[in-house]
């Protein structure tokens, strides 16, 4: 028993040492690492990225074989106006330069494979004037510039990216904006990322805006699409083959997350100067293959915590905004096949319409809006949506509903708001002085009226029945539509 113990101990490490024992990895020299960056400069989205060779550090990616890290010490980015002009934008001649203190790449010379690492100390400065080209002829002949003077400075402190992958920038071979975003996506069907200490600066000539501050302490983003899902909007005559076999497949087609952190704005107008403060804001939206059966969910939440405003000259209008917490979700479950089909149709539609501007592409989706309504309610969907919580510094709040399509016409189902320790909302409401004194006893009033006591709280139900078609009930009672 102790011999056999032996030989798969020397067996495991044997294995563990031919396993790390394969012919040696050539490290990419400067010139190869230029050259890389040489092919991004060639990629249809116009950037160029630029370094000296003593500005290079090369060394192994830990944990990772054959994987290269590739830090790049004070490169110069530009953005030209190709991305721009093939989107036909109206925009001027310019190249935005980008400054970084350190950019982290990290590059595999087998398969020639490129994927963003991080960065520090990012920023720019944009001229508006100098970017958006918007002219017209003034009362003596003369041109005169119809953009505002602004001006724009945008900083990042640190960036952290996981699975970025930007090797298709490499190809040489010749492609539209579209076709390389398109590319780009395909090779990152799931990323994330993370930002730090963010500023931006806004300098205008205006009596609207003079000066506009805006920074975050920290954001992060995870993204998860479909290639196809963009191609069905952007590409229709190449996707509807590809759509098909997505939804027949029941595959997930978007999931998105993100969320700010600790921001602040100060905005100062020629009367005001206003400050915002915005403790989190975290958002969520899917288009996933429900559960059970072969449909799909849409759906999102919004997160809000600590919102404040102040320097108006209206108090009452900053009370109002004294969001102390906020969360809004809301999905819709059921969505047939044939419904996401003629939603994405009509994307299309919409799109050429917009590309054509004729009366027969416009009319086309005017009879697929009422196709996409049939198939609405074909797949008979069932909509959730809840506000918990609300809290405001005069009080709390929480509301719930389902509803379910069965028929044209308004969804069945049941909704419910709740005001919690509603004789305290009529407190704070005068104490704050958010309305008028005189006008809180009638409000409470109507409140009172409207809302049925369930204890200390104020309870409002709202509901719609598969067996009646001409009332909806509140608090029980039948009203008529």
């Amino acid at each position: 028993m102790r011999y056999n113990r032996s030989l798969t101990v020397i067996a495991a490490g044997l294995v563990l040492l031919l396993s790390n024992c394969g012919p040696a990895v050539e490290e990419p020299t400067r010139a190869d690492i230029q050259s890389v960056l040489e092919k991004i400069s060639g990629s249809a989205l116009g950037f160029r990225i630029e370094t000296a060779d003593a500005d290079i550090g090369i060394a192994p990616l830990s944990g990772s074989r054959g994987d290269f890290e590739i830090t790049l010490n004070n490169p110069s980015l530009s953005i030209g106006d190709k991305i721009f002009r093939q989107m036909d934008l109206p925009v001027r001649d310019f190249k935005l330069p980008v400054a970084f203190e350190e950019l982290v790449l990290s590059y595999r010379p087998s398969d020639a494979r490129l994927r963003v690492l991080s960065a520090r100390e990012m920023s720019y400065t944009l001229d508006l004037a100098d970017f958006i080209q918007a002219e017209e002829s003034g009362e003596e002949g003369e041109t005169v510039s119809m953009v505002p003077e602004m001006r724009i400075r945008y900083r990042i402190g640190s960036m952290r990216m996981e699975n970025l992958d930007i090797t298709p920038l490499l190809d040489k071979e010749e492609r539209t904006v579209l076709e390389e975003l398109i590319e780009l996506l395909g090779a990152n069907p799931a990323w994330t990322g993370s930002i730090g200490d963010m500023r931006v600066d806004i300098e205008a000539d205006n009596d609207d805006l003079k000066r506009l501050t805006w920074t975050a302490d920290a954001a992060e983003s995870r993204m998860a699409a479909h290639p196809e899902l963009l191609k069905t909007v952007l590409q229709p005559d190449e996707s509807a083959a590809s759509l098909e076999q997505l939804l027949e497949k029941g595959q997930s087609l978007w999931d998105m997350k993100a969320g700010l952190k600790n921001m602040r704005m100060s905005l100062e107008t020629a009367d005001e100067s206003i400050e915002v403060e915005l403790g989190n804001l975290d958002i969520a939206y899917f288009l996933d293959p429900a559960e059970k059966n072969a449909s799909y969910k849409f759906g999102f939440n919004w997160d809000i915590g600590g919102f404040f405003l102040t320097g108006l000259e209206q108090k009452a209008v900053e009370k109002m905004a004294g969001l102390e917490r906020l969360n809004i979700g809301f999905s819709m479950d059921g969505l047939s096949p044939t419904f996401l089909r003629s939603y994405f149709g009509m994307l299309q539609t919409a799109r050429k319409a917009g590309m054509a501007q004729d009366d027969a592409a416009r009319q086309e989706m005017g009879m697929q809006g009422l196709a996409l309504v049939g198939s609405l309610a074909q797949s008979k969907p069932t909509i959730s949506l809840s506000v918990r919580p609300f809290e405001h510094r005069i009080g709390k709040m929480e509301a719930e509903g389902k509803f379910r399509f069965i028929r044209m016409g308004p969804p069945i189902g049941k909704g419910t708001v709740r005001i919690f320790n509603l004789e305290e909302v009529g407190k704070a409401l005068a104490a704050e002085k958010i309305i008028p004194e005189d006008k809180v006893a009638d409000l409470m009033t109507k409140l009172e009226g409207l809302f049925q006591r369930e204890g200390r709280d104020g309870v409002l139900t709202f509901e719609i029945r598969e067996d009646d078609a001409k009332h909806f009930y509140l608090n029980g009672l039948p009203m008529s539509f």
